[in-house]
């Protein structure tokens, strides 16, 4: 077969394979993109399982730990083994680490799930965007085009995690294993998808075989990409709303916990906020439009005034159930917000990038999200050794807000501008 032979075959073959992968991906992404079944019921499970208020909050600090720790592994998985088999193999690892979650029987087995869970969405993480980016051919809509369809498959997956939410309380109350039972058959459903992906490479594409050479190339595109000022704003302004979303969740279901809220009403409140979500994926592109390029620093200055609010919420000597309705509201506000910014962050990171940085932007994204996730969730878990989970609603809420204000400060000169207002080293090509 001559060159240019191969070269056709070589097109049409890519050609179809990207038609599939894009076609595929929402469905992926609805049923993969996170575990159904667990979120509503993780603080009930558990306490269930016998872990303090403090363990639980150190238990999300060693996952952001671990999944910093793992992000060079999973970016070496990517670029030898392929992005698709790098997502096969962080949905067996997920599956096992579910496993081991069913089999826990105190804090440090508690762990070795959380370390587990990490690795494998860690190779997910990075390998699923990048494997959908690529399946885009080049051209002036790609970015579009992309954002269309990741937006299509987050608004899926919220509806779907809203319908489990729902479904998972009245199951816990039934039995506190079963939902965790359940999360693992759509684990299984997500994997068996993920087989059906393409890798989109050319024929020519010589395997990676160089670890050594590998990691100090690693590395130092790291540090090439990190001199971007407009990178280094962005991924402080994203991280801390990432950061404070984790901390704000653990907190209010601990809260729901507290006040004894039936799990069968938390699993409903929780899929109020992730139809919220949904919602706000929904509409990110209008918001981007009107927020234009400051939307990105109105969605985290939202965050500090509900998790501020919820504290003062959380004290209020009011009935339990108008206490649950204004927390409700605060936080549907907050998912809407929380939605946005997810569809968005990406679309921001990717401009001014070429495909070979790509996969180290979203190792460096990851990365940075979990130290900002690993701090806050010691120094939340901290709060807790010496205060009601009331109260520490409040000081964790003033803390956000001075996060916040020093993120946006530091955004203020870096983000917003115009194209043409960036320097060539803040594009990172």
């Amino acid at each position: 077969m001559t060159a240019e032979e191969k070269k056709i075959l070589n097109d049409k073959r890519t050609a179809i394979n990207r038609k599939n992968n894009i076609k595929l991906y929402p469905l992926y992404k609805a049923v993969g993109f996170d575990t159904w079944f667990y979120f509503a019921i993780s603080v009930s499970y558990y306490i269930h399982k016998g872990l303090s208020s403090s363990e639980i909050m150190i238990r999300s600090a060693f996952f952001a730990l671990f999944s910093i720790l793992f992000q060079p592994v999973a970016n070496f998985f990517t670029e030898k083994f392929g992005k698709r088999n790098t997502i096969i193999i962080g949905n067996i690892i997920v599956i096992i680490s579910i496993i081991v979650l069913l089999l826990a029987q105190h804090f440090w087995s508690v762990i070795i799930f959380v370390i587990l869970n990490a690795l494998g969405f860690d190779m997910k993480y990075i390998a699923e965007s990048n494997l959908l980016y690529d399946s885009f051919a080049e051209g002036p809509h790609r970015r579009e085009a992309y954002s269309r369809t990741e937006q299509k498959g987050y608004t899926a997956y919220c509806v779907f995690q809203a319908l489990s939410s729902i479904a998972a309380g009245f199951l816990f109350n039934v039995n506190p294993d079963l939902p965790i039972y359940c999360a693992l058959a759509v684990t299984v459903i997500a994997t068996l998808i993920s087989f059906s992906f393409a890798e989109i490479l050319p024929l020519d594409k010589k395997p990676f075989t160089e670890t050594r050479k590998y990691f100090k190339h690693l590395f130092k595109k790291y540090k090439k990409i990190n001199k971007s000022n407009r990178l280094r704003a962005l991924l402080l302004i994203t991280g801390i709303g990432f950061g404070l979303m984790y901390i704000s969740e653990g907190y209010e279901l601990q809260l729901f916990d507290k006040i004894a809220v039936n799990p069968t009403i938390v699993g409903i409140l929780y899929a109020v906020m992730i139809a919220m979500r949904g919602i706000g994926a929904k509409i990110a592109s209008f918001m981007n439009r009107k927020g234009k390029n400051k939307t990105l620093t109105f969605i985290l200055e939202s965050y500090a005034i509900n998790f501020f609010l919820g504290g003062i919420v959380a004290l209020l000597n009011i009935p339990i159930e108008v206490k649950i309705a204004l927390l409700g509201i605060l936080y549907a506000f907050y998912s809407i917000h929380e939605g946005a910014q997810h569809v968005l962050e990406r679309r921001y990171l990717f401009s001014f990038s070429n495909d070979s940085v790509e996969s180290s932007i979203s190792s460096i994204k990851s990365i940075t999200d979990n130290i900002i996730r690993m701090i806050m969730s010691i120094i939340a878990s901290g709060i807790l050794l010496f205060a009601d989970i009331r109260y520490a609603f409040l000081i964790m809420g003033v803390i956000a807000v001075v996060l916040i204000l020093i993120g946006t400060a530091y955004g203020k000169t870096r983000l917003g501008l115009q194209p043409e207002e960036y320097t060539k080293k803040d594009k990172y090509e």
